[in-house]
């Protein structure tokens, strides 16, 4: 009779370990300013994002990897360096580097401060833990880069 009702403790919590895909909903990501400075490697932007949470548990973005794609082309790739916790019901802010060519990212910002307005999307992947488990997705988002983004 014990060890029923170990299996049934197991089997429980087995089941709730894949529960967050049934509750989960994807945080949403604003990209609110980019900041630019240059690195041994090219070009290092920093891309400041408001991520919302609109799970009523907190969140813990284990990864994310993406790729910053200007007027279709593949500009940049970024990563975050460390988890990082999304409370629930909030808006967290988040700056992740991004490195890129200077060439490149020079040309878009040269436009962008002349007033030129270009599509950008950001695509990649997250990995996010919760008490009940953890979910990966991928993510694609797009908008406009306008002067008001860039940081001075």
């Amino acid at each position: 009779m014990r060890n029923y009702k170990i299996y049934l403790l197991f089997a429980m919590v087995l089941l709730c370990s894949s529960c967050i895909h049934i509750f989960f909903e994807k945080p949403t990501v604003t990209l609110t300013s980019i900041s630019a400075s240059p690195s041994l490697q090219g070009m290092t932007l920093k891309l400041g994002m408001e991520v919302f949470n609109p799970n009523s548990y907190d969140l813990k973005l284990e990864s994310l990897s993406f790729n910053l794609v200007v007027d279709e082309l593949k500009s940049a790739i970024g990563q975050i360096e460390a988890p990082i916790l999304l409370p629930g019901k909030t808006t967290s802010y988040v700056e992740v580097p991004v490195q890129t060519d200077m060439k490149l990212i020079g040309k878009c910002i040269s436009a962008i401060i002349r007033g030129k307005e270009m599509k950008y999307r950001i695509e990649g992947d997250a990995l996010v833990k919760a008490l009940l488990g953890e979910k990966s997705y991928h993510f694609s988002r797009g908008g406009l880069f306008t002067k008001d983004l860039l940081k001075r």
